[in-house]
């Protein structure tokens, strides 16, 4: 089964490279930020996407079956 990696941990991860790339400096770094802000971005879908699959599925749940 595969696991996928929690909108939370990209988000975390996401800003603290962000937050390394903004306060250092040099082209490593920078790259680092860009980084940092391309798996915030990726969190944040994950997180909307996740709420939207789980909206669906509580939908699904609440309707009566016949």
């Amino acid at each position: 089964m595969k696991k996928n990696i929690s909108w939370q941990v990209l988000l975390g991860l996401g800003l603290a490279l962000d937050l390394i790339g903004r306060f250092l400096e040099g082209t490593v770094f920078h790259a680092i930020g860009v980084l940092g802000d391309l798996l915030f971005l990726f969190g944040v879908i994950n997180l909307i996407t996740t709420l939207i699959i789980k909206r669906k599925v509580n939908k699904n749940i609440s309707k009566p079956t016949e």
